[in-house]
C-alpha cells in the first residue's frame, strides 16, 4: 500500500500499488477518486523535496501532499501557452500547466489554448488541456468554443474527444453558429452526424435565420441534406428573407440537393419577401435540370414575384431557349404582363432573342 499525507502529517490516502505505475498516476487517482485538483496543482513531497511525475512508486514511499494556487501570470505568459497549445507543442504546454498555470487564461481577442489546439486539431494538445480542466464551452472574442473549431475545420478526432468530456454542442457563437450548423457548411458529415447523436439541434439558425439545413443546401452538400432530412430537420423553415432550404438549392443549382429536399416534402411554391419561388430562382439562374425536376413535383408554372415577373418572362429575357421550351410544354401562359406591362414575348424581342421569339410566337395565349 502507498500511503499518502498532508503535509501536517493527517493522512489523507492509502492506495493499493495495483495499477500506480508512476506518480503521475498517483496524482491522477487523487483527482478522480478523492476530489484534489487536476495533477499540474499537486506536488508530491518524498525527503522534503519534489517528486517528478515520471518517477516510478514503491510501497516504500510514505509521501506528503501540498496543493498549489495558479501561478501569477503576464499576457505574454498567457499568449506564449496559447501559441505553444496552436503548434501542438505537448512538452511546452505540460511545463507551463506545471508551473502552474490557468489552462483558461486569454490573451489578445480572447483566445485560449483549448480553442486553438482544437482548431489546429492537436489532439494530444487537447487531451493535455482537459486534463486540467480547462473549460470545455468558453468562447474566444466572437463566442467560438473548443468544439466549434474542431467541427469548422473537420476534426473529427478532436471533436469525438470534446464531446466524450461534455462540451455543450448547442452553445452558439455571437452571431447565432452552432458548431453543426459550421459543420453542415462545410459539409462534413461525420462530425454532422457525431454532433446530432450527441443531442444537436438539427435546427439550429445564425441570427439572420439560416439553419443548419438551409446552409448545406446553399453549398451543395447533398450527403449532409439527405442525413437532415433523414433525422427531421425542418424542411420549410424560412430566414428572415424568407427563403428556404429549397430555394438555396435551386438558386444554386444543385439538382440531387434539390430532388432530396422534394422527396422529403419540402413545400415547392413558398416565396421570399420578393415573391420569388425556387422555379423563379432555379430559371433566372438557368438551371434547367433544377427547373424540371420542380414542374415534375408540379411546381406552380407562373408564380409571380413583386413586379409580377414570372419563370416564363425571366427566362425570354436572358433568352434561355431550353427553359423557355420547358415551360412552355408546361403550360406557362405566354399572355401575362409584368408590372410595366410588358410580356415574355416583349422581353424576349427587347433582348434580340430571336428564336425565344419565334418560340413564344408559336405558343397561344392562354390568358387571351
Amino acid at each position: 500500500m502507498l500511503h499518502v499525507r498532508w503535509l501536517s502529517g493527517e493522512e489523507l490516502a492509502t492506495l493499493p500499488l495495483e495499477g500506480l505505475r508512476d506518480i503521475r498516476s498517483v496524482k491522477q487517482v487523487l483527482h478522480k477518486e478523492h476530489g484534489l485538483p487536476p495533477r499540474f496543482r499537486q506536488r508530491l513531497l518524498l525527503g522534503g523535496g519534489s517528486v517528478e511525475d515520471a518517477v516510478e512508486v514503491d510501497a516504500s514511499m510514505n509521501m506528503q501532499l501540498v496543493l498549489l494556487a495558479f501561478s501569477d501570470t503576464s499576457q505574454e505568459g498567457a499568449l506564449q501557452m496559447v501559441r505553444f497549445a496552436e503548434s501542438g507543442d505537448t512538452k511546452e504546454v505540460e511545463a507551463l500547466l506545471q508551473l502552474p498555470q490557468d489552462p483558461d487564461l486569454a490573451c489578445l481577442r480572447h483566445q485560449r489554448p483549448l480553442s486553438r489546439a482544437a482548431r489546429q486539431g492537436h489532439t494530444a494538445v487537447v487531451h493535455l488541456l482537459l486534463e486540467a480542466k480547462a473549460g470545455l464551452n468558453l468562447g474566444n472574442g466572437d463566442g467560438t468554443t473548443a468544439l466549434m473549431y474542431s467541427a469548422f475545420y473537420g476534426h473529427e478526432e478532436v471533436t469525438r474527444v470534446l464531446l466524450d468530456a461534455g462540451a455543450d454542442p448547442n452553445v452558439l457563437r455571437n452571431d447565432g453558429a452552432s458548431a453543426c450548423l459550421g459543420a453542415a457548411y462545410q459539409g462534413y458529415l461525420e462530425i454532422v452526424r457525431m454532433l446530432l447523436e450527441a443531442s444537436a439541434d438539427k435546427d439550429s439558425a445564425r441570427n439572420d435565420g439560416a439553419t443548419v439545413l438551409m446552409v448545406a443546401c446553399y453549398q451543395g452538400h447533398a450527403e449532409v441534406v439527405r442525413l437532415l432530412t433523414e433525422v427531421r430537420a425542418s424542411l420549410d423553415r424560412a430566414d428572415f428573407a424568407q427563403s428556404t432550404a429549397l430555394m438555396c438549392a435551386s438558386q444554386e443549382g444543385y439538382l440531387e440537393t434539390v430532388r432530396l429536399l422534394l422527396r422529403a416534402g419540402a413545400k415547392k411554391d413558398l416565396a421570399d419577401t420578393e415573391g420569388t419561388t425556387a422555379l423563379l430562382l432555379a430559371c433566372h439562374d438557368g438551371h434547367l435540370e433544377v427547373a424540371r425536376l420542380l414542374l415534375e413535383a408540379r411546381a406552380q408554372t407562373d408564380p409571380r414575384n413583386v413586379e409580377g415577373i414570372t419563370p416564363l418572362m425571366i427566362a425570354a429575357r436572358d433568352g434561355n431557349a431550353a427553359i423557355v421550351r420547358l415551360l412552355l410544354e408546361a403550360g406557362a401562359d405566354t399572355g401575362l404582363l409584368d408590372s410595366s406591362g410588358k410580356t415574355a414575348l416583349q422581353e424576349a424581342a427587347l433582348e434580340g432573342h430571336h428564336d425565344v421569339v419565334q418560340l413564344l410566337r408559336a405558343k397561344r395565349p392562354r390568358s387571351e
